[in-house]
């Protein structure tokens, strides 16, 4: 780290030590000469508006110093608008690597992209998805359709992909079983499928 100039730390020391007052005398001062040299006369008059002018300085000053020190938020406050910033952030880029997957299936469904251009760029923004998912702190504060992709993938790397029962209310009030999503391709299946037939992944029992 390279040292200060001698030169330059006095100088700092000087304006650190300088007193208030002897900033509002300089200012009277070149106020006074201003008015003298404009043409004004040594009276009272002139001497009372250098006092109004020095004091209107002053008066700035001290607003803009106030300003600044409410400007300047708390360490702590700091901290937590930092940490909302970067959840924020990534819940909006895990939002656009959604869209970017629904609509990559789009295309590959027209059959404008080949299928191993599908299944690459399909593997890279999943793997993408899940770092920005690894990356938020509180698991339980996600939104619904993160922690379904998370423990799809969770399930995925194991063999089997999570499924999530697809039910219906039964006029007594109860719930019927009628179908069972695929955790990877969100298709409905029957109750007793084995393999997702949307998708091909097996389904965990």
């Amino acid at each position: 780290m390279t040292a200060a100039p001698p030169g330059k730390e006095k100088d700092d020391g000087k304006r650190a030590s300088r007193p208030p007052w002897l900033t509002l005398v300089v200012v009277f001062a070149g106020l006074f000469g201003v008015l003298v040299a404009m043409g004004g006369e040594l009276d009272a008059p002139t001497v009372a508006l250098s006092l109004c002018g020095v004091a209107l300085v002053f008066a700035i000053w001290r607003l803009f110093t106030v300003a600044r020190a409410l400007s300047v938020p708390a360490p702590h406050e700091f901290m937590g608008t930092a940490t909302g910033g970067e959840k924020a952030r990534l819940s909006d880029e895990f939002g656009r690597l959604l869209r970017a997957i629904k609509e990559l299936e789009f295309d590959h469904e027209l059959g404008k992209i080949s299928d191993a251009d599908f299944e690459g760029l399909e593997a890279r923004y999943r793997q993408r998805a899940v770092e920005v998912m690894r990356a938020l702190e509180d698991v339980e504060s996600l939104h619904p359709s993160l922690k379904k992709m998370l423990e799809a993938r969770d399930a995925e790397r194991s063999g089997y992909v999570t499924i999530h029962d697809d039910e219906v209310t039964k006029p007594d009030g109860g719930l019927v079983t009628v179908g069972r999503v695929c955790g990877a391709c969100q298709g409905k299946n029957d109750v007793d499928a084995k393999f997702c037939k949307h998708c091909g992944k097996e389904l965990a029992a």
